[in-house]
């Protein structure tokens, strides 16, 4: 939490340093209204996402009724159009889903807002393959300091690369031996597959590991094919609580 003095000093700063630069903290806008007039010629890009999405990320990362977070996005939604509605700034507004189905024209129209000037098409291509759905380190990390996530941590698993395209692993529940588990495949920011870890392990049944029905295997060829060269591959657990398997993330060949 800034005080006015607080941040009209780092306003000053960035300045100094910066012709343009910004920030990326959505719940600011509870606060702009306090410190908007300490800002140089502000420009706001707003993002709009489906409120369903935006309920099922936060369920998944924080393991809360997806309801909650439905009704915390219309009220922030409705600060959102009060702010664009009262300012006298200019305002980009953006469609989360058409982003990601055109992201150079996302760049474009991002370059022309802030008044940047003119990038090569390489630049601009470059830059919209940095738009990707929510990263898997993300979504989970946003649950990082919740109850829910510092509970000791009773899953244990490894991922491994065995060679021409195929990627084996194991995951198990240590209080609950019984239960079978899910493991989320990603191929860099993207998810790929979600595979089943219920295939018996004699290794793992030998080291005193439940039932030793906790592997799994994937052939990752047919899911690669809009891949080329060297793709970093993450496995994550299918849900509550977070889990990043060991191993994890390795490099498979294309």
């Amino acid at each position: 939490h800034f005080s006015t003095k607080q941040f009209k000093r780092l306003v000053e700063e960035r300045n100094a340093a910066s012709r343009l630069w910004g920030w990326k903290v959505p719940l600011s806008i509870q606060y702009l209204h306090k410190f908007e007039h300490y800002l140089n010629n502000p420009h706001y890009v707003f993002v709009f996402r489906d409120i369903l999405s935006i309920g099922l990320r936060n369920e998944v990362a924080l393991g809360e009724p997806i309801t909650r977070f439905m009704y915390r996005a219309l009220k922030e939604y409705k600060l959102m159009t009060n702010l664009i509605k009262r300012t006298q700034h200019p305002c980009l507004l953006i469609s989360y889903e058409k982003a990601l189905a055109s992201p150079v024209m996302l760049v474009e129209s991002l370059i022309e807002f802030l008044g940047i000037g003119k990038l090569a098409r390489e630049r601009i291509s470059e830059i919209a393959a940095h738009v990707v759905p929510n990263r898997p380190e993300y979504v989970h990390s946003i649950g990082a300091g919740s109850t829910a996530i510092r509970k000791p941590q009773s899953l244990s698993g490894h991922l491994n690369y065995s060679g021409n395209g195929i990627i084996t692993g194991w995951i198990m529940d240590e209080q609950y031996p019984k239960r079978t588990l899910y493991v989320n495949i990603f191929a860099g920011n993207q998810i790929i597959a979600t595979v089943e870890a219920d295939t018996f392990r004699p290794d793992l049944y030998a080291l005193g590991k439940g039932t030793g029905n906790y592997g799994f295997e994937l052939d990752l060829k047919p899911l690669l094919s809009p891949f080329s060269g060297s793709v970093q591959i993450s496995a994550f657990h299918a849900g509550q609580p977070y889990y990043h398997l060991g191993g994890s993330p390795l490099i498979a060949q294309v």
